[in-house]
């Protein structure tokens, strides 16, 4: 695809320059800014979506817990708050007899660690806001 808008920009580049024509010449330069603005345009919407589509790869931290009972379990750092409230339904209450769906009991069982790779892809995130732009037509 970067091939192909560098294809049509030297076409463009080489048929302006050809031109003796001044009202041709006029029409074509305006259709080489246009094409230059999409491309620009273009670019960095993609920079975005690639971003976007990185920050969404972040996988979610856990931590480790326990139930009233003592049994050890591995839960989404984001749902510790439900973790909680389900840990204070008594005992007697059958929904507390079954723990959630987003808990992964470990009894004996070492943790997940997802920290490097949640720091690799901020690492990722970082270098694509430091890319520069140094051409007319930034490229990702």
């Amino acid at each position: 695809m970067e091939e192909q808008i560098d294809q049509i920009t030297r076409r463009l580049t080489i048929r302006l320059g050809e031109l003796v024509n001044t009202e041709e010449k006029a029409r074509y330069t305006l259709v080489k800014h246009e094409v230059d603005r999409i491309i620009n345009h273009v670019a960095l919407v993609a920079r975005k979506v690639i971003k976007e589509e990185i920050s969404n790869l972040r996988k979610d931290e856990f931590i480790e817990t326990h139930d009233n009972s003592g049994h050890r379990y591995e839960i989404p750092r984001s749902k510790r708050d439900d973790w909680y409230k389900w840990c204070e339904i008594s005992e007697d209450d059958p929904a507390s007899w079954d723990a959630p769906t987003y808990a992964v009991r470990i009894d004996g069982m070492p943790t997940t660690d997802v920290r490097p790779y949640n720091h690799a892809l901020e690492d990722v995130l970082k270098l694509l806001d430091k890319q520069p732009d140094t051409t007319n037509n930034p490229r990702i």
